[in-house]
């Protein structure tokens, strides 16, 4: 799905003054300057270079405002699902041959949904009765384009030794797909699917789905994900940004803005959306300490005074970029140590007491 850009409003709101939450945009980043086309562009700083580094590679772009943005940043949690839109956990049931296969032959089939995959161990063919065999495979951001459906590939693989799978790879015994975008919406909780593989055979197997990230609250700043997104349709706009008025366990009553100016709202279901901006009770005291110097600096006196400390504030972020960067490392690490020793005693614990169960269906 090829990225589309944000959109920045005109810089001539940037000299109002920010008495609310949300705040004016910061100016556009771009350097070049088209009445003079033969002057070197100016360059470009480290924070300017990380945004664009940035927004290159968000695979969920939704148009800026000004409305759902805080203090005209950037949107903070745009990125927060690390690439991830939900996780599909599947479990196979069973693998029924069609002749010529010979009884007892050992094959293992291979999931893919968009650039994941997972593979399972070999079985015997026939298969009444996959044990144990249930794994988890992500829904990856950017797999599908916009509006397009969610499918999962099925191939089966005859089993080979180490040496014969390295020196040549043999084309699947049978191929099939499913689409699962009403499993991602919500339709049903559990997908029973009973996939043909031609020439194979038949695979059966159950499909169950999870949204990752952040659960959305009132007050919350949403966006479709890719699969909920129609670039035509003209009643909601694919990549407007919403707001949460109610949560249910499974459904969502947002508002939204149309292209007219006028307000509007739907309801949807939990899973069509992500979180990209929440405002926390920390954010709304700072934004009420910053009031004075907003309305300070929106006068000519502090907008100079702004465009003097440019230098020395971007000296500054370099001079203590290392130092920020090595805190962060830090704290990352004793953060994966905590949660590393809790899990394992966690798991321990529940393995001493022999209260460990495979995912429910």
């Amino acid at each position: 799905m090829a990225p589309s850009s944000m959109q920045n409003p005109p810089s001539s709101s940037s000299s109002s003054s920010s008495s609310s939450t949300f705040a004016a945009a910061p100016a556009h980043l771009s350097t070049n300057n088209s009445s003079a086309p033969n002057r070197p562009p100016s360059p470009v700083t480290y924070t300017e270079h990380q945004l664009r580094a940035a927004e290159s590679t968000m695979h969920d772009t939704p148009t800026w405002s000004h409305h759902t943005s805080y203090r005209g940043q950037q949107y903070r949690y745009l990125s927060h699902q690390s690439g991830t839109i939900g996780m599909f956990t599947i479990k196979l049931l069973s693998i029924t041959p069609h002749p010529p296969f010979q009884r007892g032959s050992r094959c293992y089939l291979t999931f893919s949904v968009g650039g994941a995959s997972r593979s399972t161990r070999a079985f015997d063919l026939p298969c009444d009765d996959a044990r144990d065999c249930t794994f988890n495979l992500p829904l990856p951001k950017g797999a599908f384009g916009d509006g397009l459906p969610v499918a999962v590939e099925v191939e089966a693989h005859a089993e080979q030794g180490l040496v014969t799978s390295f020196l040549s790879s043999s084309p699947p015994l049978g191929r099939g797909g499913h689409t699962l975008t009403g499993l991602a919406l919500g339709a049903s909780s559990v997908l029973d699917v009973d996939l043909s593989l031609p020439p194979l055979g038949t695979a059966r197997f159950l499909v169950a789905y999870k949204p990752h990230g952040i659960p959305p609250r009132p007050g919350d700043v949403v966006c479709l994900e890719s699969f909920c997104r129609f670039p035509s349709s003209v009643v909601l706009p694919p990549s407007s940004p919403l707001q949460v008025l109610a949560a249910s366990d499974s459904h969502l009553h947002l508002s939204y803005r149309l292209p007219s100016g006028r307000s509007a709202s739907v309801r949807v279901h939990r899973n069509a959306v992500f979180v990209i901006e929440r405002l926390t009770p920390l954010d709304g005291l700072w934004n009420l300490a910053l009031t004075p110097s907003d309305l300070l600096l929106s006068t000519r006196l502090g907008s100079r005074a702004v465009r003097a400390a440019k230098p020395i504030v971007a000296y500054a972020e370099d001079v203590a970029r290392p130092a920020v960067f090595g805190a962060k490392v830090a704290m990352s690490a004793g953060r994966t140590t905590v949660r590393a020793v809790v899990e394992g005693a966690v798991k321990a614990g529940k393995t001493a007491a022999g209260v460990e169960s495979p995912a429910k269906f």
